[in-house]
């Protein structure tokens, strides 16, 4: 059995869990593996005088077993992630035991429950849902009309009070006016809402790139706002006629995988290389949002993945981290917003030279049809982020004004201005780089589009620039 450092770490809940379990090895011992090496199983000596009992169960390879007796609420615990991590290590040093009763009656039982599920798939179907509540969904309905409404009415009174005459008591008064937009089902509206907060939260501070950004993401708001608003309306008098999935996904609607797999939104049997990971704290919705942008190495298509992680509950809620294998899933799902795309089962193996010239064979040549695609990504007032592009460039040079990156036809596009990543770039643009990953951003004050570089990537691999 094959367990690597890096798949540890993708497993462990937070970075502090993994520092906590390599910690541990001195205090584990009866390091145990079973003969057909599907369970690895310990004990560690706890702070107190208590001795607690561990194991990983891998009879079903894609979906491990963690167990262990002390009460933290992580899954896997620190002991489980120090076990694993000792035999990552040093496998010599597992004694081979047989399983105990205990194992093979929870096997018995896990197996017992699969097949239960299996066949009851199989009887009503892998992907239907329950059928749907019409009378529910437009009581719902008519309640996210009446929340809308409100939110026009605060975006009103702001406009007519004045962006930049907002005090933070205003600010305060407004957040507390916009959490109620989440009892109407509209956590979506609400999050973009204390943006729009948030751009303007400190008057004293507040420059022209502040305003101008507060005063894009009002116009965006407010043409959103005035679509949803009569979707909802309608929704509530013709429930079973009528449903939006860019309108919805832009108010915050849950989506179930399922709905996705019956929309259409998925791809079976994606293969895929993260290209950039990102982390930033978003205060408008109260969350660390960590972000994966990977291609898709059939079509081209670059997505993100998202892992949110409430800023009152972090250290009970998984941390996402980077990856530089090569990620297969039988089946990836994708949002109808923001090119946003998750999954549930997948593998890892190391990426090789056929990958990364599969990956460089998508990169754009023609940068006059990016910047064309960015303006209209960038006018849509439903897109949440900024738009993503993957470049082949002819050159990198600087000049008195700054970094740029050309393409064969001469067309260029400005790097913006950061001084540590752009050290780096420089640094870089010598190696035999084919392409760069970007992030391009609207330049407010100046009316300009530039580009953030997140990562280069050649035959050789994939260099981030950002994380």
């Amino acid at each position: 059995m094959q367990i690597s450092e890096s798949w540890v770490s993708s497993i462990a809940p937070n970075a502090q869990t993994i520092k906590n379990g390599l910690s541990l090895s001195a205090k584990l011992s009866s390091l145990s593996i079973s003969p057909d090496d599907t369970l690895l199983s310990a004990t560690c000596k706890g702070s107190g005088s208590e001795t607690y009992s561990l194991s990983v169960d891998f009879f079903d390879s894609t979906s491990p077993v963690y167990s262990c007796t002390c009460p933290s609420r992580l899954i896997p615990c620190k002991h489980v992630i120090g076990l694993l991590l000792v035999y990552s290590k040093n496998p010599q040093n597992f004694n081979v035991a047989e399983h105990s009763s205990e194992i093979l009656d929870r096997r018995l039982k896990t197996a017992a429950k699969s097949l239960a599920k299996t066949e009851k798939n199989n009887s009503v179907g892998l992907q239907k849902e329950k059928k749907p509540n019409f009378g529910l969904t437009a009581k719902k309905a008519a309640s996210q009309s009446e929340g809308m409404v409100l939110a026009i009415k605060l975006t009103e009174v702001l406009v007519q009070r004045g962006l930049g005459s907002v005090t933070p008591k205003d600010v305060l008064m407004y957040r507390q006016q916009s959490s109620r937009l989440a009892d109407y089902y509209l956590t979506g509206v609400q999050t973009a809402f204390n943006s729009i907060l948030e751009c303007i939260s400190d008057n004293h501070r507040l420059n022209r790139s502040d305003m101008g950004e507060a005063i894009v993401k009002l116009t965006h708001f407010t043409a959103c706002a005035k679509k949803t608003l009569p979707y909802f309306q309608l929704k509530s008098k013709e429930p079973e006629a009528t449903f939006d999935p860019i309108l919805e996904s832009w108010s915050g609607y849950a989506w179930k995988l399922t709905e996705l797999w019956n929309l259409g939104f998925k791809h079976e049997n994606a293969t895929l290389l993260q290209l950039a990971f990102d982390c930033h704290c978003n205060e408008a919705s109260g969350e660390y949002e960590e972000s994966g942008h990977w291609m898709e190495l059939d079509s081209g298509s670059i997505f993100t993945t998202k892992n949110y992680r409430p800023i009152k509950a972090l250290r009970f809620t998984k941390e996402e981290d980077s990856t530089a294998d090569c990620l297969q899933t039988p089946c990836m799902y994708t949002y109808p917003l923001s090119n946003r795309a998750r999954w549930e089962n997948y593998t890892l193996r190391t990426p090789n030279m056929a990958d990364f010239s599969r990956l460089l064979g998508f990169a754009s040549e023609d940068y006059s049809v990016v910047i064309s695609r960015a303006i209209n990504h960038l006018k849509n007032p439903f897109e949440q982020s900024n738009p993503l592009a993957f470049l082949r460039f002819d050159e990198i040079y600087s000049s008195a004004k700054g970094l740029y990156v050309k393409d064969g036809a001469s067309n260029i596009i400005s790097i913006a201005d950061n001084e540590q990543t752009n050290e780096l770039f420089e640094l870089l643009r010598t190696k035999s780089h084919e392409a760069v990953f970007i992030r391009i951003t609207h330049d407010i004050t100046r009316n300009t589009l530039s580009a953030i570089p997140l990562a280069l990537v050649s035959l050789q691999g994939i260099t981030r620039l950002s994380s």
